[in-house]
């Protein structure tokens, strides 16, 4: 079995997807729909000089999902990559529902447009931010956590890498017990607001609006989604765990052994970089991992 997967916010960088759209020039069309469903110029922002505009996280979301679904015609169009199950972390669950045929590309940009805007007010009216604890398994850190009501975990992104999100002071004070309780390093992220925590519970119910606008289709192949890490084939549940995306932790590290349970021997990661490469390793030395 195969298993594509979708990057999510911070793996992008300028001229991502160059290499592909240079062979391609066909697939030039959806970065015209993103200007078109959005008025934003995302070729231009891809392709210019300045990472400040493209780091901006309306910029950013919309960019990655546009490069990886991109990337995911190429792998199955013209190399011939049939998956059996996809995944996305975090913004990148939207391509993956693009891929498995539950929204079309225009539903997703219409839905990443929104999520990045009310995000990015998100962030204006809070004084959060994330870090990444390393080399200290989730129970050590929900442990520490503990004494910090305004902190959570984030991103459950392997056995050796848990990303925490919340309020600036308290996360500063906690990288620092979790120093102590013998983390190899907490780095922190550089994010603009405390992603995937209830913070962002503003931007989720405006969001849920939105999404609810929408029709959403059963998927032609099944989906591992971030809130619940189990294959989901039923539209209902996997719009409900859409909305919920935005406030609840990544379960990364479970979706990639749940995958792995099922009998996923190959990982294919379609989008700009290698982060989830490198995570998917970290889980699992078994699988064959390949980067388009």
């Amino acid at each position: 079995m195969t298993s594509i997967v979708f990057p999510g916010q911070g793996s992008q960088y300028l001229g991502m997807g160059k290499e592909v759209l240079e062979t391609n020039p066909e697939y030039y069309e959806y970065l015209n729909k993103v200007k078109m469903l959005t008025g934003i110029d995302i070729e231009s922002i891809i392709f210019g000089s300045s990472e400040e505009e493209l780091v901006k996280t309306q910029n950013a979301q919309l960019a990655i999902l546009c490069i990886s679904y991109i990337k995911f015609l190429y792998a199955t169009h013209k190399q011939g990559i049939r998956p059996d199950v996809v995944a996305g972390h975090s913004v990148g669950e939207w391509t993956a529902l693009v891929a498995c045929g539950a929204v079309s590309f225009e539903q997703a940009v219409s839905m990443v447009y929104l999520r990045g805007k009310y995000m990015s007010q998100s962030e204006s009216n809070n004084q959060g931010s994330m870090a990444a604890v390393l080399g200290l398994d989730s129970e050590k850190v929900t442990a520490e956590l503990k004494k910090y009501p305004d902190v959570v975990v984030a991103n459950y992104n392997s056995p050796v890498q848990i990303v925490i999100s919340g309020e600036k002071n308290q996360l500063f004070r906690v990288s620092e017990d979790l120093r102590t309780a013998g983390a190899k390093k907490v780095v922190q992220l550089k994010v603009s607001g405390p992603f995937h925590s209830p913070f962002m519970e503003q931007a989720s119910r405006q969001l849920a609006q939105d999404i609810q606008s929408i029709e959403f289709c059963d998927p032609e192949i099944p989906i591992v989604q971030n809130v619940s890490a189990k294959f989901e084939t039923d539209k209902k549940i996997i719009k409900e765990n859409i909305i919920k995306q935005i406030t609840y932790p990544v379960r990364w590290t479970e979706s990639i052994q749940v995958k792995l349970s099922a009998g996923v021997k190959k990982f294919v990661e379609a989008g700009p970089g290698k982060v989830l490469t490198g995570l998917i390793k970290a889980i699992s030395k078994e699988p064959e991992l390949i980067n388009i």
